[in-house]
């Protein structure tokens, strides 16, 4: 077939047949895998965003961090402390009509809790928590027009 085993259909040139065996495993295909990721783990702790949001910022390199491990896995103790200084420091940038996990700081609080969560940090993953439920009344308060609530 073509370039990784894909050729354009005849139908249309929109589809592509693929002609790859799925029995058999590309070759080094795990070390290529565990080697990217290591750059993935990399890139995600040098980064650096202008906004503080999941959606746009430091919380979705955050998110990212949380998403790679295993479920139930604890964070290196570096990067945990990282991530939440991180999280900490975003805290004073958010606007207060933000107020969806994606865009607001519901988003920072959750996960701040669940970086304390998974390093065994019970009260202070539920202290978080309880910050969260408390901006309810902003979620309430918010103008009419506001559109945070529908694209947030």
């Amino acid at each position: 077939g073509a370039a990784g085993g894909m050729a354009a259909s005849g139908r249309d040139d929109r589809h592509f047949e693929n002609d790859l065996d799925d029995a058999q495993e590309p070759p080094d295909w795990e070390a290529t895998i565990r080697s990217a990721m290591a750059d993935v783990d990399a890139q995600l702790s040098r980064a650096s965003h202008p906004k503080p949001s999941i959606y746009t910022g430091e919380g979705g390199a955050a998110l990212a961090h949380l998403r790679r491990l295993p479920r139930g896995a604890r964070l290196p103790p570096d990067v945990a402390a990282h991530l939440l200084r991180q999280l900490e420091e975003a805290e004073a940038s958010f606007h207060r009509g933000r107020v969806t996990f994606l865009e607001g700081l519901p988003g920072n609080l959750a996960l701040r809790a669940a970086v304390h969560w998974r390093q065994g940090d019970a009260p202070k993953a539920q202290a978080l928590i309880g910050r969260i439920a408390e901006l309810e009344a902003r979620a309430r308060d918010l103008d009419p027009g506001e559109c945070e609530v529908l694209y947030g």
